[in-house]
């Protein structure tokens, strides 16, 4: 999401630099706005179902800083 709404990559673009496909991207850019709507509402419960949304988020942005350190 950093990588697409904050440094304005395409989900193409982020894709290449994470790696994975653009399609991947934005079902992650998806998964998180999802995640970021229902926070406010959500009670630790509800967040703890979204935690596989959140790790996918987290990934993305590992895979980020991985690929940076090889440029």
């Amino acid at each position: 999401m950093i990588l697409v709404y904050v440094l304005r990559f395409t989900a193409a673009e982020a894709g290449q630099i994470i790696g994975s496909t653009k399609g991947a991207v934005s079902a992650c850019v998806q998964r998180a706005r999802e995640v970021l709507r229902e926070a406010p509402q959500n009670s630790e419960a509800d967040l703890k179902k979204n935690a596989q949304k959140i790790d996918s988020t987290i990934q993305l942005l590992k895979n980020f800083r991985e690929h940076r350190k090889r440029l």
